[in-house]
């Protein structure tokens, strides 16, 4: 048994020696998953800080682009307004050229002299009461009555 027993005792210290060599092992390779683990964590942030710098420069020229559109825009809508405007005072103008009548004209449909302007009064007031009351005559109403 003494052969067996140095043959345990051998294989137990071996067993111990693979055992602080595994620890050691361990021990170390957790240094190391640290270390990289650091370094990832560096690289991650290097990474995130250019693309963020990177989202930001086109995130201005994306603001700039679209502010100069605004001003494109305003300055349509400005042109648009005014030439609206002047065409709207165009047609105001042109109408009110056609149906107002002249100062040649006034002078000569309203007053020519007194009386024809009183007279011209009177056939138009005459009139419109002939429209009105459906062609009943002079004195009575406009249902017929005296």
């Amino acid at each position: 048994m003494d052969q067996d027993s140095v043959k345990l005792g051998l294989l137990i210290e071996t067993a111990e020696r693979h055992q602080k060599l595994a620890a050691a092992a361990i021990t170390t390779l957790s240094e190391q998953t640290q270390g990289l683990e650091a370094m990832v964590r560096d690289q991650i942030r290097r990474a995130v800080v250019e693309e963020m710098k990177t989202v930001r420069a086109e995130t201005q020229s994306a603001v700039e682009a679209l502010q100069s559109v605004k001003r494109a825009a305003n300055a349509r809508v400005t042109l648009w307004t005014l030439g609206l405007t002047a065409i709207s005072v165009g047609v105001a103008l042109f109408v009110a050229w056609c149906v107002l009548p002249t100062p040649r004209l006034k002078s000569r449909r309203y007053a020519p002299n007194a009386i024809s302007s009183r007279a011209t009064l009177q056939s138009s007031i005459n009139a419109v009461r002939g429209r009105i009351c459906g062609g009943a005559g002079r004195g009575t109403s406009a249902f017929g009555w005296t």
